[in-house]
């Protein structure tokens, strides 16, 4: 941020003798990424001119927005527009927005589950039971067939390039998923209790080699038995 300062003098002849005359330009301040919203707030009340660079625009405050003199918040929007604008050709997918949701949305198989996987957590999916979904077949001029969701018979249905993409689209029986998921979860359990077993056992020893009862650990649970 930088702040120019500009002072002229002019002299005019009043009889015998000279007076000058001061005159003083207005202070410009351009504020940057870091720039305080009080340190914005005191420039305007000095009286300085502020110079809103798009590239560097600070995020203000509502407060602080409120604040700004009709003109600043007014200059300050534009900028605020130009630092948005999207490229012409870019589609932003950062958040669920009307369109990133088609685009992420699967057709519905019953008794399946439908998700998407990276392209590394891809094999694996397929090692526990997930198959790729596929996009409907294509006739001779290039329209889609009307197939039944699990008989489709085009490419796999894929995010971003086809030979590096960023999702691919996978589906598993909602049964066997069902019947992962416990299974997940009954071996979480089991490794859990062992732990904690393991855990009371090297308590146990360490509260025999203490000499006196006020010191010794005591093991608190976080569930119940």
């Amino acid at each position: 941020m930088a702040k120019n300062k500009t002072t002229t003098t002019k002299s005019a002849g009043l009889g015998e003798g000279n007076v000058k005359e001061v005159v003083s330009k207005k202070k410009t301040f351009h504020p940057e990424l870091d720039t305080t919203d009080e340190a914005i707030l005191e420039s305007i009340s000095e009286g300085d001119e502020i110079a809103w660079d798009y590239k560097k625009l600070p995020i203000l405050t509502e407060e602080t927005f409120e604040n700004l003199p009709y003109k600043v918040a007014v200059a300050y929007k534009a900028a605020q527009k130009e630092r948005d604008k999207i490229p012409e050709g870019f589609e932003v997918l950062g958040t669920l927005s009307t369109s990133a949701e088609r685009k992420l949305a699967l057709r519905e198989r019953r008794g399946w589950h439908q998700t998407w996987k990276r392209p590394d957590q891809f094999d694996d999916a397929l090692e526990v039971g997930y198959i790729a979904i596929r996009e409907p077949t294509k006739d001779k001029n290039g329209n889609f067939l009307k197939e039944k969701p699990g008989e489709e018979g085009g490419q796999i249905k894929k995010l971003g390039p086809r030979d590096t993409p960023e999702l691919i689209a996978v589906e598993i029986n909602q049964a066997r998923k069902d019947a992962h998921d416990r299974a997940v979860s009954r071996k979480s359990k089991r490794a859990y209790v062992a732990n904690k077993e393991g855990f009371r056992t090297v308590v146990e020893e360490v509260n025999s080699n203490l000499g006196s009862r006020k010191d010794k650990v005591v093991v608190v649970d976080d569930e119940e038995d």
